[in-house]
């Protein structure tokens, strides 16, 4: 009956083990000097047009779609500079960016101009874990972000808002969004603790073996 219990528990630990799914959150920040600091990502080309819901661009040409949206209004694609903006030329607030058929790695985008010259912006990854926000210090040039999947995460949105962080600001325009695309879908990779309670439960079941194997030797032949 001590040998059914503790099989029982080290079975536990090795199902809490495969249960327990990893996570790792998404990196953003602004890259140092206003430059690309993501290698590896290639443009996303945006659709000429006015005064839309959603301006349509594609990673590449000819690659998986990628929509924009803002809450602030209708917007406009420009291609050349693939660039979006508002169709009333007031400054933005929140914008969204979303891959219809695949995910990606990484991306890299732009603002500028923003006001005033200092203030939050709070990125939201879809999958990529809690809000973050990253501070502008100085929004008269260009800004780059860039958001770093973590460790087997791809993530298929990103919403950017300058209204909810301590400082609230704006910013012009939203302009040459760089992606990685996933390569693979999604992993759920195991954590370092899920990882123990996995060998614990190995570790328990071959205990309770090779001590039921002791007190009843017509187990090793079965073995």
């Amino acid at each position: 009956m001590r040998i059914v219990y503790k099989l029982a528990l080290a079975g536990t630990a090795l199902g809490l083990g495969f249960a327990t799914p990893a996570y790792a959150a998404a990196t953003v920040g602004l890259c140092p000097g206003g430059a690309s600091c993501v290698t590896g990502t290639t443009n996303v080309n945006i659709v000429d047009s006015t005064n839309q819901t959603t301006v349509v661009g594609n990673v590449g040409i000819g690659g998986p779609e990628v929509d924009f949206t803002s809450t602030d209004g209708h917007i406009d694609g420009i291609n050349g500079a693939a660039k979006v903006a508002l169709t009333s030329g007031l400054d933005m607030t929140q914008i969204t960016f979303t891959l219809l058929t695949t995910t990606f790695t990484a991306a890299e985008f732009n603002f500028e101009q923003g006001t005033p010259t200092a203030f939050d912006v709070v990125l939201h990854v879809l999958g990529g874990g809690p809000d973050q926000t990253v501070h502008v210090s100085n929004a008269n040039g260009s800004n780059v972000f860039f958001i770093l999947a973590g460790a087997g995460e791809s993530y298929s949105s990103a919403s950017i808002n300058s209204t909810a962080g301590a400082v609230d600001g704006s910013f012009k325009d939203f302009k040459q969004l760089r992606l990685t695309l996933a390569g693979q879908p999604r992993a759920v990779v195991p954590e370092p603790g899920t990882w123990g309670l996995m060998l614990l439960g190995f570790g328990g079941i071959g205990m309770a073996l090779r001590r039921s194997r002791r007190r009843n030797p017509a187990l090793l032949q079965i073995a």
